[in-house]
């Protein structure tokens, strides 16, 4: 039975699309506006900041409260706040009232609520539904979020050149309004308690920390997660030079970009039927693979083969990225699972603006290639991590159960 048959997880799915609708209904009229009004596109690098100290603060201390049986209120609190805000941006955009140190306020305050939710999204899904099906569940919330911030993207500037920024941006609070709306009528299982009672008990995060020094599968799992996002990160950092450096033009920049996105769509729709079976297997053959890709853009003597490498790479990182969190959902007990999912996003988010900042010091010392070059050695050799005879036996235990 796949898990869209679960009414609960059909609510957290729906409810889930409204806010992946709702991102791009904030940040183009408001990037829009500033441009037109500025003239500065250093508002980028500065979102990106506060968001990464966003989830660095927030999400550790968003798991506590979810492993205390929180969080479809912690949901719904944070697109409580984040509709609320939002709609005041609207309003004193129309107004006129609207600076930038006030936008930053608010998107500092809006992203601590994001972040802090995030533990919640990531350890509620896995209550709804089998453990069997947590892979074909994190596939159809990863697809759907996939075309909904697609749609996002496309409907924002529609509505941006219709009704003006602060008109999209109200729209975009109204998304929100309906993700908490259809969320509330989710009910929340309790968490069953686990044979980690004394870990479980030690106070805040230090209950993921001690799950993931007793594991170093979900150990790896984290660090492959925070490598993953240093690297793809600075993908938006080097795809534009890299263009040039291929003798392209604008078209062929949007094109690109746009292989990755078909790539994943490609890899989660695919997972929603297909079980892994062998996910170490995966793991270390998927990890050389995004190497290998890196490589290939490395070396690509045209355009095909560039976007070719690109949308494979959008492929092997989706199904890595739904294999890593599966596996960290069908080990950690549901009483921890929180904090240490707290610890993994904080971590993961964190490491994105140190790669905008690494792809911004490789420009200005090499070219873009070689910089894909780096990055891949360097996932060639974490794919060696897999081959570790701890985490060997770590799966082959769990074969065995």
């Amino acid at each position: 039975m796949h898990p869209l048959r679960n009414h609960n997880f059909r609510l957290l799915l729906g409810s889930r699309i409204f806010a992946s609708l709702s991102v791009s209904f904030f940040e183009i009229p408001i990037f829009w506006w500033l441009i037109k009004t500025t003239g500065s596109g250093t508002i980028v690098a500065t979102v990106a900041f506060v968001s990464s100290v966003a989830y660095l603060l927030a999400s550790p201390l968003g798991g506590v409260y979810a492993d205390k049986g929180y969080k479809k209120r912690i949901i719904m609190i944070a697109y409580a706040i984040d509709a609320s805000l939002t709609a005041l941006a609207a309003y004193l955009l129309m107004t006129a009232k609207l600076n930038f140190y006030f936008l930053l306020a608010l998107l500092a305050i809006t992203n601590l609520a994001t972040a802090f939710r995030s533990p919640s999204l990531g350890s509620l899904m896995p209550l709804l539904i089998d453990k069997d099906k947590i892979q074909e569940g994190n596939a159809a919330m990863g697809l759907a979020s996939t075309i909904a911030m697609l749609l996002s993207a496309a409907m924002a500037g529609i509505a941006t050149s219709i009704v003006g920024p602060a008109g999209a941006i109200f729209v975009g609070a109204v998304l929100v309004l309906l993700a908490l709306i259809i969320i509330s009528f989710l009910r929340e299982p309790k968490i069953e308690l686990s044979g980690l009672q004394e870990t479980a008990k030690k106070p805040g995060i230090m209950a993921g920390v001690q799950v993931l020094k007793d594991n170093p599968l979900l150990t790896a799992v984290i660090f492959m997660a925070t490598l993953i996002n240093f690297i793809v990160a600075p993908m938006a950092v080097l795809f534009a030079p890299y263009v040039l450096e291929l003798g392209a033009d604008a078209t062929t920049y949007g094109i690109l970009s746009a292989m990755v996105v078909l790539g994943s769509f490609i890899g989660m729709l695919l997972l929603n039927f297909i079980k892994i079976k062998r996910p170490l297997l995966v793991l270390g053959w998927g990890t050389f693979g995004i190497g290998g890709a890196l490589f290939g853009l490395a070396v690509a003597p045209s355009q095909i083969i560039a976007a070719i490498c690109i949308m494979s790479l959008g492929f092997i990182s989706s199904i890595l990225g739904i294999a890593l969190s599966t596996i960290f959902q069908e080990r950690v007990a549901p009483d921890v699972l929180g904090r240490t999912m707290g610890l993994m996003t904080a971590l993961g988010q964190g490491a994105q603006p140190a790669g905008y900042i690494l792809a911004g010091a490789l420009l200005t010392i090499t070219t873009a290639r070689y910089s894909f070059a780096g990055m891949a050695v360097l996932m060639a050799l974490a794919s060696l991590l897999w081959l570790r005879p701890s985490i060997k036996r770590q799966f082959n235990a769990a074969e065995k159960d």
